[in-house]
């Protein structure tokens, strides 16, 4: 009976290590490593294409209210207002247009 204990802990041993191996094949089929900077440029694209289909979806209805006159004008008296706004908010959030602190 000894003899067969030790070979039950053999047995249960190589289970662990098959269970290793079997993680390193599906490691394997994910794709294995990926180099850090390989990485970084996937996500670089992702970022990218995200925020040219934001402004694609967001634009295509200011590109429709361009086709006419009065709505253009409307569309471009807002662009002018946000852009003041901003800037405006941006200045004041920095001080620079602060008598005393300048």
């Amino acid at each position: 009976m000894g003899g067969m204990d030790g070979d039950a802990g053999a047995t249960a041993a190589d289970n662990v290590g098959r269970a290793f191996d079997g993680g390193d094949a599906l490691f394997d089929l994910a794709g294995g490593e990926v180099p850090f900077w390989a990485n970084m440029v996937k996500y670089a694209r992702f970022s990218i294409s995200i925020m040219v289909g934001f402004a694609y979806m967001f634009g295509r209805p200011v590109v429709a209210l361009m086709k006419k006159p009065q709505t253009a004008a409307l569309v471009a008296l807002a662009a002018g207002g946000g852009y003041v706004f901003f800037k405006f908010t941006i200045e004041t959030m920095l001080g620079l247009n602060d008598v005393e602190t300048l």
